[in-house]
């Protein structure tokens, strides 16, 4: 039988390490590897943004890293799809295999939020460079979808 204060101890124990917060997004770590023997996948922190803009409920951002995107053959290395808070900006981590990209390859990023009924309402203007060497935050500057005309 398990005595009481133990039981009593672990839960407490399993609440306080449940209300810390998350740890801020930090530049110099950007772009680390994960810690040895978790995996080989590197790390890029990004930050979504769009002034003036608001964030419809239910909102879903899509990112995309894409190697040689200005190539006749662009790959996809990295497709998340992200539940959106209300305020922006949104910060998040972007994983990828760094085997997927040869070397002197260039890689982008895309990014496009759409609401819950899926309609597009935030989009990259243009394609994001990224650089795998610089470290640092990955700025998403989104901008206000308008359909072309007729």
């Amino acid at each position: 039988m398990v005595n009481p204060r133990c039981l009593l101890l672990g839960v407490a124990m399993a609440l306080l390490a449940a209300c810390q917060p998350r740890p801020a997004l930090r530049a110099d770590h950007a772009l680390a590897p994960a810690a040895p023997g978790a995996d080989s996948l590197v790390r890029l922190q990004v930050r979504a943004d769009c002034r003036g803009c608001l964030v419809p409920s239910g909102a879903t951002l899509e990112v995309l890293l894409i190697v040689d995107a200005d190539s006749d053959m662009p790959r996809v290395i990295a497709d998340e799809r992200f539940s959106v808070p209300r305020d922006l900006p949104f910060d998040f981590i972007l994983r990828h295999d760094p085997r997927l990209v040869p070397a002197g390859a260039e890689l982008a990023m895309r990014a496009s939020l759409r609401d819950a009924a899926g309609r597009l309402r935030l989009l990259t203007g243009q394609r994001i460079t990224v650089d795998s060497g610089a470290g640092g935050i990955v700025h998403l500057a989104l901008k206000r979808y308008e359909p072309a005309g007729p």
